[in-house]
């Protein structure tokens, strides 16, 4: 039987922590977005946040940009 090399496993282990912790940082900003302004979120694992509109699901970050689009017309 082959052995794996020990660089190989620490390899994997570091790329799969730092998936893990990037995905865990993106879930906790998700949920502090509610927490901050009440609009219910949802975080989908390896994929994006979403916040509620009345129009349904939008993704987090498409939603910040046409809030700031739509304040700047406003004024």
């Amino acid at each position: 039987m082959k052995r794996i090399p020990i660089e190989l496993t620490v390899s994997l282990l570091v790329i799969i922590a730092l998936i893990v912790g990037a995905d865990r940082f993106i879930s906790y900003t998700c949920g502090n977005y509610q927490d901050m302004t009440g609009k219910p979120t949802k975080y989908v694992f390896m994929d994006s946040c979403y916040v509620k509109t009345p129009s349904g699901w939008q993704r987090y970050d498409e939603y910040i940009a046409r809030s700031v689009t739509n304040e700047g017309e406003r004024k």
